[in-house]
């Protein structure tokens, strides 16, 4: 599915929230670290008290605000024939983990791969949990995408994942592919941040010690 007009606009990106580099590092390191290592969502929360939790801490989201929000056609396959199956999809509702209003509020977990140990992840399975309020902080949207600006200034809708967006607007968000570009190259400025801040300490180390002796 092809968006039916793309705009480029000089400028529009910043106005959605793309940021800079060393920010964008930190924006989607603060992901990677809480998916990895401190992950605190509650996957089988029960939805009514999490809504009762976010109308008590957040007094002004009316309900319309927490029930406006778009479903996600999912199919379960357990085997090759459930693909010729339309019948076997189902209507989901994304779930709310995390009684907060913030990017964490529908991150699920990350899956377990075997043969892969504690904290290590793929690139596609955080392609696929970017909220909305942190895509636009790591890529930059620099064309008009239809619902844009209407979900980002939503206190709710801007926090669901790139895969929970319904489809026009996911379509028009991820359109050439060069999303996945964009994020590969934060991750590799931050693992040359890592590797830069290593080889500063072992100088300082090593200076430390000539002095020494």
């Amino acid at each position: 599915m092809v968006p039916t007009k793309i705009a480029y606009l000089a400028g529009i990106g910043r106005a959605h929230g793309h940021e800079p580099k060393c920010i964008r590092v930190k924006e989607l390191h603060h992901l990677l670290f809480y998916l990895i290592y401190g992950y605190t969502g509650q996957d089988h929360a029960d939805q009514n008290e999490m809504k009762h939790l976010l109308k008590r801490r957040y007094p002004t989201l009316d309900d319309s605000m927490l029930s406006d929000i778009p479903a996600i056609y999912q199919v379960k396959i357990n085997n090759l024939k459930l693909l010729f199956r339309p019948a076997q999809f189902k209507t989901l509702i994304c779930f709310c983990v995390q009684p907060e209003v913030s990017w964490k509020m529908f991150l699920d977990k990350l899956p377990v791969h075997s043969g892969w140990s504690d904290g290590w992840c793929f690139l596609c399975d955080i392609l696929l949990r970017l909220p909305l309020s942190l895509f636009v902080k790591v890529v930059n949207v620099n064309r008009h995408v239809d619902k844009l600006e209407e979900f980002l200034k939503h206190p709710i809708k801007q926090h669901l994942l790139l895969k929970h967006l319904p489809m026009d607007l996911r379509q028009g968000l991820i359109y050439g592919r060069k999303y996945i570009f964009s994020v590969f190259e934060v991750v590799t400025n931050m693992v040359n941040s890592i590797i830069l801040l290593i080889h500063f300490i072992l100088e300082f180390l090593l200076c430390f010690l000539f002095n020494a002796l």
